[in-house]
């Protein structure tokens, strides 16, 4: 093997590339809003080296030794990746909110164990999570990826190695064969997931593995690569303007990966293709000579120990100078990114891949297995260190309005904050599973689901004669009225409250509830896409509705939505509001009154967050009522417009005449930026209940 095939510096080149797309995204997210395709470029390189050096060791020695190519993985990635784990374990406990730690000991674990990207698909997925602050390990999703591959590849390359022998078929062919239909499976669920669900298609191996596949195409047909300098010049060039093109003008919202990251994974492949034909002993591209400078290549031999730090660094730094970071804050981040990336290069990664100390592949194996069991146990302590602090404090009928009662205290002297994170209920560790019962009933639509999952509560006498609201099949018919309501998680979060006016008054109560779906006859964005979904979702709930004829619709929504085809603030203002409008006069034909519940107050920051960094004195993080509810007014706008609709607004028994606390009466008011805890919600049975008996005369 001669020299340029065993080191290609233009590689160390367009490793620096991906990194430094990928740091800017982070660090500075304006300048390189689509450098998040810096991770794609990787995933092309990783399925070149690796299927490159996996024909190679087998055409040499005949056979392909699966333990050898696991025991350089081993001393290649896990020392750097446990250090970083275990140092971010170290530093959450002391730069991050107690609130935290809990989400980031469990993605040590899950990056430890190589399932990161199916942990944060989950959390995707889960509407309740959708507002979580970055955790400072979620960039270990594409090692995660980068790992699987790793693992199952070798099996497949023995099996495809047996059967070329047994068919004697040419083994480049053969693993060319395999790797095209892998691209063209992967590829195709790429597109279909990317549409449908582009969250799940961000992170889910399936939908990235085609990019390794490309690289590994690659490495099969390179012998057969035949090009001009001229050709090789204008294919480096090409492949280079791909992969910044996608770079400067991608987006947040653009689809992603599916057909859109073909742009740069194909330039990229264009880099390695124009670089692998040139032959030995003939100068280099011009772009090959430029991605050779010794500046690129000190990038890109650190550039994996650069891509472990650069974002906890980022997460850190946020949390210690705010969100927005300053370009010297920035600089400040990428410096410390490199250095510290440098010093593990130099001190952790290089001795342990060079050790001559692990004599056996066994050592490494163990080698590994330690450093994983360190950074597991890392894990769980930070998980019981942030257990161990907030004790849950149960809630009885018995104590529920002296000792805690929230909404009744709102402009009482009872409702002065406490003191200490124990007096106040929900705990900030239980706070974000507060929640409505339709999510732990499975009655909450989720966002590419199309059908209506009602639940239905009817008051029931139990057994020590107390009044309940138990879920039911069916409606029995003999409440005396039947409530329905219906909307995003917005008009979920009243569940508690209407259940606790239904049982006081003997009504049926029936929930539609989607995931980031008004309950409105307009088409809306969500994180983006077209959400189709909650159009057609609508349109099913309004026959439902109409044809069940309830006695009142309860509805209410968050403040942000964006209508399709709104032209400003203003201009979705009054789309979103002739929306509501249009869809609740539909229900006029039937008879039924709409009490329309009015956008509740929403917070820049996380309250539990803020809570636990200002413990002693939570009225920091209370903003001012016209601050809070400064996105409102769609939905009082609409009753304005629909002869059937009244406005119901609550924001008396959340705001004070001039501020928005976020503990009162000892209740904790929010689960996050803008959801009421299910606790508090209840305590504003009252006070909606006496709004909601004028329109039940």
């Amino acid at each position: 093997m001669n020299k340029r095939e065993a080191f290609r510096t233009d590689i160390q080149g367009m490793r620096a590339i991906a990194v430094l797309l990928v740091i800017l995204f982070h660090v500075f997210p304006t300048t390189m809003p689509g450098g998040y395709v810096g991770v794609d470029v990787f995933f092309v390189i990783s399925g070149f080296l690796i299927c490159g050096l996996i024909l190679r060791d087998t055409e040499k020695n005949g056979y392909f030794n699966a333990l050898s190519f696991y025991d350089r993985r081993i001393r290649r990635l896990l020392p750097a990746a446990s250090l970083v784990l275990i140092v971010t374990a170290i530093a959450s406990y002391f730069l991050l909110p107690e609130t935290r730690w809990v989400d980031t000991g469990h993605e040590i674990i899950a990056s430890t164990l190589y399932v990161e990207n199916f942990y944060l698909h989950f959390q995707s997925i889960d509407y309740l999570t959708a507002d979580k602050p970055p955790s400072p390990l979620q960039h270990f999703w594409s090692l995660s990826v980068e790992e699987q591959f790793y693992i199952f590849w070798p099996f497949l390359m023995l099996v495809t190695v047996f059967i070329s022998r047994k068919i004697k078929l040419n083994l480049r062919l053969a693993v060319s064969v395999l790797l095209a239909l892998i691209f063209v499976v992967s590829l195709t669920t790429s597109i279909i997931i990317t549409a449908r669900n582009p969250s799940a298609a961000y992170f889910i191996t399936p939908t990235r593995v085609w990019e390794l596949a490309i690289g590994g195409l690659l490495a099969c047909l390179l012998p057969y690569a035949k090009l001009t300098n001229s050709t090789k010049n204008i294919l480096s060039v090409l492949g280079l303007i791909m992969i910044f093109t996608a770079g400067f003008l991608y987006t947040k919202n653009t689809p992603f990966p599916g057909y859109t990251a073909l742009l740069p994974t194909v330039g990229v492949g264009l880099l390695l293709l124009a670089g692998s034909a040139i032959p030995v002993g003939a100068a280099l591209g011009p772009i090959q000579k430029i991605l050779s400078f010794k500046p690129a290549i000190f990038i890109g031999d650190i550039s994996y120990s650069l891509y472990l730090w650069h974002w906890p660094v980022v997460i850190f730094t946020t949390a210690l100078f705010g969100k927005e970071i300053s370009l010297p804050i920035g600089a400040g981040v990428i410096a410390l990114s490199i250095i510290l990336a440098a010093a593990s290069k130099k001190w952790i990664e290089d001795p342990v891949r060079r050790t001559t100390k692990l004599k056996t592949i066994l050592e490494s194996y163990l080698l590994g297995l330690t450093l994983m069991v360190f950074t597991v146990i890392a894990g769980l302590m930070l998980i019981l260190s942030a257990k161990q602090g907030q004790p849950t404090r149960p809630i009885s009928e018995a104590n529920f309005s002296s000792t805690y009662p929230g909404a009744l205290a709102i402009n009482h002297p009872v409702s002065a904050l406490p003191s200490a994170s124990s007096s106040f209920i929900p705990s900030l560790d239980e706070a974000r599973r507060d929640i409505a019962t339709v999510y732990a009933h499975g009655c909450h639509t989720a966002r590419p689901d199309t059908d209506p999952t009602p639940c239905y509560y009817e008051p029931i006498k139990s057994d020590d004669g107390t009044i309940i609201m138990r879920r039911v099949e069916k409606p029995s018919g003999l409440a005396d009225k039947m409530l329905v309501l219906t909307g995003d998680s917005h008009a979920a979060q009243w569940l508690p409250s209407l259940k606790e006016v239904a049982k006081r008054n003997n009504y049926t109560l029936v929930t539609y509830t989607k995931s980031s779906c008004a309950f409105i006859n307009e088409k809306i964005y969500v994180a983006g896409q077209d959400y189709t979904e909650c159009k057609i979702w609508g349109e099913k709930v309004l026959k439902d509705i109409a044809a069940m004829k309830p006695d009142l619709l309860v509805t209410s929504m968050i403040s942000n939505h964006r209508v399709i085809g709104s032209t400003g603030d203003e201009d979705n203002k009054k789309k979103l509001s002739q929306g509501l409008a249009n869809i609740w006069q539909q229900l006029a034909e039937a008879n039924i009154p709409v009490a329309a519940i009015r956008e509740t107050p929403r917070f820049q920051y996380q309250v539990p967050e803020c809570i636990s960094k200002n413990i002693e004195n939570p009225n920091a993080c209370q903003l001012t009522r016209n601050h809070a509810m400064r996105f409102s007014g769609a939905i009082a706008e609409a009753t304005t417009i629909a002869e059937n609709a009244q406005l119901i607004d609550m924001t008396n028994s959340l705001c004070r005449k001039d501020n928005c606390p976020v503990i009162v009466g000892n209740i904790l008011v929010y689960r996050d930026q803008h959801h009421i805890t299910a606790t508090y919600a209840k305590t504003m049975s009252e006070a909606l209940e006496m709004k909601l008996k004028l329109l039940l005369k």
